[in-house]
């Protein structure tokens, strides 16, 4: 019989204990320096869209744009899977929701 070995937080079912975290020292720091960055250029990147939207070359393009403005307004679509399961079975249905708490 093969022997378990731990992972790394020592917990054989390979969870972090209660109060323990398997990230101490926290988000690295050059993250939030080029999430800020970036939201600086928010109003221009936005404007951008608007005009890629109203204007851009090809359709795709302009398509692109509005799903992007959308996205960023509204949070994005919601996508539903759906499972038969076993023959006679009830079927499954999994809705996977964008997070729009980035917005």
């Amino acid at each position: 019989m093969a022997k378990f070995t731990a992972g790394k937080s020592g917990n054989p079912a390979g969870r972090f204990a209660p109060g323990k975290t398997g990230n101490p020292g926290g988000r690295p720091k050059g993250v939030v320096e080029v999430r800020d960055l970036a939201r600086k250029h928010t109003e221009a990147a936005i404007m951008r869209l608007v005009a890629i939207m109203e204007s851009g070359q090809s359709e795709a393009a302009q398509v692109l744009a509005i799903k992007e403005l959308l996205d960023r307004g509204w949070g994005k679509s919601i996508a539903i899977n759906q499972h038969e399961g076993k023959k006679g079975g009830e079927p499954i249905v999994i809705r996977i929701v964008g997070d729009s708490a980035r917005l």
